[in-house]
C-alpha cells in the first residue's frame, strides 16, 4: 500500500515543476544538482542529506514536537531557541525559510512555521515543531503536509491559506 501510495504522490508531484528530495522516497542514486546546494551534505546514522535550494517542497508525513533543544539553546541557525515562538526542523529546507504545515486529519492550518534548525532524524518524520507550532494539533505524531515556496515571505495573508 505504501509503494502504490508513494509511486501515486511521485506521478502526480512529477507532472508540476516541484523540486522534491527524491532520496527519501527511494533506494536509487539520484543527481543533485550541487549549485544548488545551500550548505554542505551531512550524515546523520548512515543516511546523507543534501540541504538544497527549493523553488518548492511539499512533503506529506508526520510531524513531532521537538525534544532534544530547550528554551535558550542555540539552533543550527545560531538563533535562541524558544518553546514560544513558531519554529521548526527539517533536514533539507534552507534555514530561515517558512513552510505552510497543515494537520491532514482535523484540517487545521499553521500559515507559517520558520525553519531554523535541522531534524527530524527518525525516518517517519519529515518536520519537528516548537511548542507554539505544535498546539493546533494538539498531540504528537500526527500527519501532516508541509508546503514550502521560495517566495512566502512575500505572500499575502489570503494567499497564504
Amino acid at each position: 500500500m505504501n509503494k502504490i501510495l508513494i509511486v501515486a504522490v511521485s506521478l502526480i508531484l512529477s507532472s508540476c515543476t516541484t523540486a522534491i528530495n527524491l532520496q527519501k522516497y527511494n533506494n536509487q542514486q539520484n543527481t543533485i544538482e550541487t549549485s544548488k546546494l545551500i550548505e554542505s551534505p551531512y550524515e546523520i546514522n548512515g543516511r546523507w542529506f543534501f540541504p538544497y535550494d527549493y523553488k518548492e517542497l511539499i512533503e506529506i508525513g508526520t510531524a513531532s514536537r521537538i525534544k532534544m533543544i530547550q528554551s535558550g539553546d542555540k539552533t543550527k541557525n545560531g538563533e535562541v531557541f524558544h518553546h514560544d515562538v513558531a519554529t521548526g526542523a527539517h533536514r533539507t529546507l534552507g534555514l530561515a525559510s517558512n513552510v505552510r504545515v497543515t494537520n491532514l486529519d482535523n484540517g487545521r492550518i499553521l500559515p507559517e512555521v520558520r525553519i531554523n534548525d535541522r531534524g527530524p532524524f527518525a525516518k517517519n518524520r519529515i518536520i519537528d515543531l516548537s511548542k507554539k507550532s505544535n498546539q493546533p494539533f494538539q498531540d504528537q505524531d500526527k500527519k501532516v503536509t508541509i508546503i514550502y515556496r521560495r517566495n512566502l515571505d512575500n505572500m499575502s495573508a489570503s494567499q497564504k491559506e
